[in-house]
C-alpha cells in the first residue's frame, strides 16, 4: 500500500478507510479500536439527566456593579485586508533603475534618455 498526500487529502483518507476495513475484517472485536465514549451506553448516560430550559429574561440574575461593560476592541478593520505590508521605519526604499540608460526613478518602457 502506497501513501500519497494530495492537496485535498482524498487519497490519504481512502488509505485510512482501507486500513480500518482490513483491521475490522481480521478482528471482529470493535471495542479494541473504538473508544468507549462512542458506545450506546455512554450516549444514554450523557442524556440521562434532565436538561432544564433557559429561564426567561425576567428571571435572569441582576448584578449591580459600578463598572460599565464595553464591547471588545476591534483589532482589524471590517472589509478586505490591506494590500501592502506595513513597512518598518528603519527599512530603506528601493530605487528603481532603468535597464536602458541606467538612470534611477523610471523604467525602460518610459525612458526618454538615450541608451548608454
Amino acid at each position: 500500500m502506497e501513501w500519497h498526500i494530495s492537496p485535498h487529502g482524498q487519497e490519504s483518507s481512502q488509505q485510512y478507510l482501507k486500513a480500518a476495513f482490513i483491521a475490522f475484517t481480521r478482528d471482529t472485536n470493535w471495542g479494541k479500536y473504538v473508544d468507549p465514549f462512542f458506545t450506546i451506553e455512554k450516549f444514554k448516560e450523557a442524556y440521562a439527566l434532565d436538561v432544564a430550559p433557559i429561564p426567561g429574561k425576567n428571571e435572569w440574575a441582576h448584578i449591580k456593579s459600578g463598572e460599565k461593560i464595553y464591547p471588545p476592541v476591534i483589532k482589524r478593520p471590517i472589509g478586505w485586508p490591506r494590500k501592502n505590508r506595513i513597512v518598518p521605519s528603519d527599512e530603506q526604499k528601493r530605487r528603481k533603475t532603468c535597464e536602458r540608460c541606467g538612470g534611477s526613478g523610471h523604467f525602460r518602457k518610459t525612458c526618454k534618455n538615450p541608451p548608454s
